[in-house]
């Protein structure tokens, strides 16, 4: 058929419409994807960037060519399986638009014997029944992504023996084919055609076509693509923006993951996400240093949260037991995690040559606000001496497995038996920074913090950087990666899946989900400040966080050269 002629800026209107429409009605979830052919070019399409549909902005439409090339210029990450879409606008040049869909009320069908069949006349086109693809049978073992044009790409539907009712295609490997009355029947020229040309592949590999429905707001084609089996046409609906919960079999591998139980981590935690071919045991604990400090001793977990400079530190040294995925659990501004004695510190300047308390030199939290301090207020540190140990605790700070500071740093370890409180309290030391506030402010009142309008200070760093710093990020260890290659990209997609419930289940302001009063007031700050999402993963959108990170490691002795951030990420 003929596009109907229409201007860039209203298909990319149309397009964030139909996003946060098929979000809202659950038809796609947090894996979902929608694009729409170019109105300008048919050679081109346009689809979001790699973000939850419900969350999508017209910023956020990017331009590809058929084979999946962004033409978008700076085009953040794009969704892995955007060749789905190029392959069907390839195969069929009356499609226009493309829906990558996980519905529930589908998958089943793609899992048991009973096949799905039209019911309406709006379905006619697909045929007697949808064919099941399988990428096992010309791929073999993938990471179950449709990643490129070549598996995107149709192939001729088969002609075969028609599907048992105790078949299961991902046992059997078998393709399924219309049949009819136990007939061994095939496919018609013209329903060979469309199955073949809107195939698209579904994100389980276990299936996938579709078929066309016209849709009678626009009289446009519309390909609903259904996912981990079947196409799903026009009006099919999932019944939550969740991936489906799969019973435990010999294809899940146990898998162990070590983090703090942060808002975000809670639908993986409960089980309202899960991460496909994982059965996940979360090991839940709100002390991060005893996660980094089992983690990097003992390596006590598959896959954990992680200090990002302890894991860059060791990979710059050769201590290749981790991988990483950028996904970071943990980011804090830290302008407001500096305590000092006001009668002694009224400027950052003065902290020159003091005697300043930390929980850990070579901690993350230190060393962003060491580079604060000498980046945008030009402090010297460098006569300062450093008293190492835990702020409201006498002793260390855990049992850190980190390497030792660069040789010149002034460090005395904590020994008095009392804590780096206390010590300020004395007069012993002149500040802290670090992870928390000495408890002592509490009752002296001449330790304040040295920015008392932190919130401010904070903003504006934001706004003139874009750096929201992060702290943490997950690591794997290399052993399990590499005997499982599926685990990082399934991992990530799962806590991706699991931060975008948790900020939309935040949004929900019928009653306040979390003990804030003014919590409406934080969200719409979060919307204007960081565009909904405070907390992006990936590696793109925090390019220039990790840089600056790793500049800061440099300047202060950690690091010999800067390590490329492509380097410390596996493909995800």
């Amino acid at each position: 058929m003929t596009a109907p002629s229409r201007s860039l800026e209203q298909s990319i209107h149309d397009l964030v419409v139909a996003n946060r429409i098929l979000a809202a009605q659950g038809v796609v979830d947090a894996y979902g994807h929608v694009s729409v052919r170019h109105p300008l070019h048919a050679e081109r399409y346009l689809l979001a960037r790699s973000r939850s549909p419900e969350l999508v902005e017209a910023k956020d439409i990017l331009e590809f060519a058929l084979d999946g090339t962004a033409l978008t210029d700076d085009a953040p990450a794009p969704y892995v399986e955007r060749f789905i879409h190029g392959a069907v606008y390839e195969a069929r040049a009356d499609m226009h638009a493309v829906v990558h869909s996980h519905a529930l009320e589908v998958l089943p069908f793609t899992l048991g014997g009973v096949p799905l069949r039209p019911v309406i006349h709006v379905a006619s086109d697909m045929g007697a029944q949808v064919p099941l693809w399988d990428i096992r049978e010309r791929f073999g073992d993938t990471t179950l992504l449709v990643s490129d044009m070549e598996q995107a790409r149709p192939r001729e539907v088969a002609r075969a023996e028609p599907r048992r009712a105790d078949a299961r295609p991902w046992l059997h490997g078998r393709r399924a084919q219309p049949g009819r009355s136990g007939e061994d029947r095939g496919l018609s020229a013209a329903e060979r055609a469309r199955a073949q040309g809107g195939a698209a592949h579904g994100r389980d590999g276990d299936g996938a076509v579709a078929g066309r429905n016209r849709d009678p707001l626009q009289g446009r084609s519309v390909l609903a693509a259904g996912a981990a089996g079947v196409g799903v046409l026009g009006a099919a609906r999932g019944s939550a923006a969740l991936p489906m919960k799969r019973a435990p079999s010999s294809r899940r591998m146990a898998f162990r993951f070590a983090c703090s139980l942060y808002d975000r981590m809670l639908p993986l935690y409960t089980g309202e996400v899960r991460a496909e071919g994982i059965e996940l045991e979360f090991v839940a604990n709100d002390s991060v240093r005893q996660i980094f400090d089992r983690m990097g001793g003992e390596q006590a977990y598959d896959a954990s949260e992680m200090s990002t400079s302890e894991f860059v530190t060791r990979l710059a040294a050769g201590d290749r037991r981790f991988v990483a995925i950028p996904v970071f659990p943990s980011r804090v501004f830290r302008h407001g995690f500096i305590c000092v004695n006001s009668e002694r510190i009224r400027a950052p300047r003065d902290l020159a040559g003091k005697r300043i308390g930390v929980p850990l030199w070579t901690m993350t939290a230190a060393i962003w606000i060491r580079g604060h301090l000498r980046e945008d207020y030009g402090v010297d540190l460098s006569e300062v001496t450093w008293v190492q140990g835990a702020i409201n605790d006498a002793g260390s700070h855990g049992s850190p497995a980190a390497l030792p500071p660069p040789a010149g740093v002034r460090i005395e370890v904590n020994r008095s038996g009392r804590s780096l409180s206390d010590l300020l309290d004395e007069g012993a030391i002149d500040a802290t920074l670090g992870t928390s506030l000495p408890r002592a402010r509490k009752h002296n009142p001449a330790l304040k913090r040295l920015f008392p309008d932190f919130r401010e200070v904070e903003r504006d760093y934001f706004r003139r950087t874009g750096i929201f710093p992060i702290m943490h990020l997950v690591v794997i260890r290399r052993e399990v990666h590499e005997a499982n290659p599926r685990v990082a990209p399934s991992l990530y997609r799962a806590l991706e899946a699991s931060k975008a419930l948790a900020l939309k289940k935040m949004a929900y302001l019928g009653t306040l989900r979390y003990m804030l009063p003014w919590l409406t007031a934080e969200l719409e700050e979060i919307e204007a400040l960081f565009d909904g999402d405070p907390f992006p993963y990936g590696v793109e959108r925090n390019r220039k966080t990790l840089e600056t990170l790793i500049g800061f490691m440099v300047e202060q002795g950690m690091l010999k050269a800067p390590i490329p951030i492509d380097d410390l990420f596996v493909p995800v």
